[in-house]
């Protein structure tokens, strides 16, 4: 019997491979996956809710700001003339307790919606099997992303459905 050199050696297995119906796979690839947190947040609904919300404290101050100022014209005094007078110095408190207010809530709005969104992708995520999810916003470290693999209109949906089916 004759000696099989290598590269002889080589061809006949890859032959055999080839010819037995075996097929050389590619190695499977995770999919890439992005979203925009900016997007999201601009577009959810709940972020709209919450503008309102907000929108509507903001008014309710300018109100008590008017209030002070009127009061104040009407009086004709200096603000600390009037640092003795009840009336003004409860309108004065009732302007800053509604500050605080505003402050506070926007602080839990702010942080809520992050909540909102940040578990609604991770539900997203495993809804669909997804293993990864990149964020590709202005805080991001991602520089550019092709739209294809953008997926936060997708998420989006899934978001609005989901809020709008929740009791507000």
């Amino acid at each position: 019997m004759k000696k099989l050199t290598t590269p002889l050696l080589v061809f006949l297995m890859l032959s055999a491979i080839l010819f037995s119906g075996y097929r050389l796979r590619k190695p499977e690839m995770t999919p890439i996956y992005v979203i925009n947190p900016d997007t999201l947040m601009l577009n959810y609904r709940g972020t709209l809710e919450v503008q309102e919300i907000i929108t509507n404290y903001q008014v309710q101050l300018r109100a008590l700001i008017d209030s002070v100022e009127s009061y104040q014209s009407l009086k004709g005094d200096s603000i600390e003339k009037l640092s003795n007078d009840p009336f003004f110095l409860h309108l004065q408190k009732d302007l800053e307790a509604h500050r605080e207010k505003i402050s506070h809530e926007a602080t839990y709005y702010a942080v809520w919606l992050s909540d909102q969104i940040n578990n609604g992708v991770t539900d997203y995520a495993s809804e669909n099997k997804i293993d990864y999810i990149f964020s590709s916003g202005s805080n991001s470290s991602i520089q550019y992303v092709s739209p294809k693999y953008d997926i936060s209109s997708q998420v989006l949906t899934f978001l609005n459905e989901r809020y709008t089916n929740e009791e507000h």
